[in-house]
């Protein structure tokens, strides 16, 4: 739960700009773990 002031019936930009970033290195990391399980690198 995040607390913020409220700015024109929402929240800062620099909250969305943050939730932003987070979510596209979240997205980047599930991806690159999907490859990565895909590929298989030590399967015998």
């Amino acid at each position: 739960m995040v607390v913020t002031p409220e700015y024109n019936h929402s929240f800062p930009a620099s909250l969305k700009q943050a939730s932003d970033v987070a979510y596209d290195e979240l997205r980047w990391w599930g991806r690159a773990l999907r490859e990565g399980r895909s590929a298989r690198p030590y399967a015998c």
